[in-house]
């Protein structure tokens, strides 16, 4: 795991131009807990990140959104997270592990459209909680935004 390994300039350097990036753990209003704290708009990126997308609470909730921030400043092109402050880690697992299949299987060509085959899926679950938390997420930015285009193998 990066976050136990990488330091805040490490982490930046890898995820710089990447074109989606999926953050799984804390954050708060300033941006994220893991990696010893990064605060993304005080980093220099070699290049912008096309999507991000935060599996954690805060994301985009408060006056001092990071989320916003990074969109606002060119560092990330579309920013996709929750506006609720106390998400539940396993309700952002659960969409998560649903985003991946989303992406492998349905192969969008937005974030846009890969937010609709989430929801789409979502609806499927007999889990009114789940429901209720993608309910709570948001695309800050450009919902247009390209995805890179998966690369399925077969071993």
């Amino acid at each position: 795991h990066c976050a136990d390994r990488c330091n805040r300039d490490g982490a930046v350097a890898a995820i710089s131009g990447a074109g989606l990036v999926m953050y799984f753990g804390h954050a708060s209003d300033v941006g994220l807990d893991g990696y010893h704290g990064i605060a993304l708009e005080e980093k220099t990126l070699d290049q912008p990140i096309g999507v991000f997308v935060s599996w954690s609470c805060n994301a985009i909730f408060g006056r001092c959104a990071f989320a916003i921030r990074l969109v606002q400043r060119g560092l990330v092109s579309a920013f996709v997270g929750t506006i609720d402050p106390a998400a539940r880690t396993q309700d952002n697992r659960a969409l998560a592990e649903i985003s991946a299949d989303c992406l492998a299987l349905d192969n969008p060509r937005t974030v846009g459209d890969w937010m609709v085959a989430i929801d789409d899926s979502v609806q499927t679950h007999d889990d009114a909680q789940l429901v209720k938390a993608w309910q709570q997420f948001r695309i800050v930015g450009n919902p247009d935004q390209p995805l890179p285009r998966a690369r399925v193998s077969s071993s």
